[in-house]
């Protein structure tokens, strides 16, 4: 069983046949596999930067946008948003991601296959290092931080 990987994902300046596609197949939980298809005997992991495509996906799609909130396995689709990008190339992608399990948490922004990276394990947010594991919201404060440290890159 994975660990899951939160992932929100922002794409603006699409057409609205772009924007339709991209949501449609979000909404199916085939979006990786629609615009980055696997090879024969290629793993999502090398392809992707996850095991499986996208699932638990709540997408918005509005105007030149779409938000799509949704769960990868174990880390995010980093490799397949940079794929799917070149195929859109006046668009830009920008996916914040949270791995409570391991603990990491980023943000990705790419644009036609250029890819800027902005990624931290948990212990190196200022403060984790002080929360107690005996505090009743130390799950609470562990939010707020990786939210804190995710948030300046908005």
């Amino acid at each position: 069983m994975p660990n899951w990987c939160q992932n929100s994902l922002t794409i603006n300046d699409l057409l609205p046949q772009q924007r339709d596609s991209i949501a449609d197949a979000l909404q199916e939980g085939e979006f990786l596999q629609t615009f980055a298809p696997l090879n024969d005997g290629e793993h999502g992991v090398d392809a992707w930067g996850t095991k499986w495509d996208t699932c638990d996906n709540d997408v918005y799609a509005e105007d030149d946008s779409i938000n799509a909130y949704f769960s990868s396995a174990w880390s995010p689709p980093i490799q397949g948003l940079i794929t799917i990008s070149q195929q859109f190339p006046d668009a830009t992608f920008r996916v914040r991601y949270d791995e409570g399990g391991v603990g990491f948490c980023g943000v990705s922004i790419i644009k036609n296959g250029e890819h800027e990276e902005y990624s931290t394990d948990y212990e190196d947010i200022e403060g984790y290092e002080e929360l107690h594991g005996d505090s009743d919201d130390i799950y609470e404060q562990r939010e707020n931080l990786v939210e804190e440290w995710l948030n300046q890159y908005d």
